[in-house]
């Protein structure tokens, strides 16, 4: 449903939607920044 709306980074191949890795690494760290402000490890880094 996000991809569709937009508000995930995607493309629509045929019936498939296809998430390119650095553009969706990217989304979500903006997204984890902006939940955690930009002082905290954002998700993806505290997986690292």
């Amino acid at each position: 449903r996000k991809a569709r709306a937009g508000e995930i980074p995607a493309v629509k191949m045929g019936k498939c939607w296809r998430f390119p890795k650095e553009t969706l690494d990217k989304w979500l760290n903006d997204r984890a920044l902006e939940l955690n402000g930009n002082n905290k490890k954002t998700t993806r880094d505290a997986l690292l």
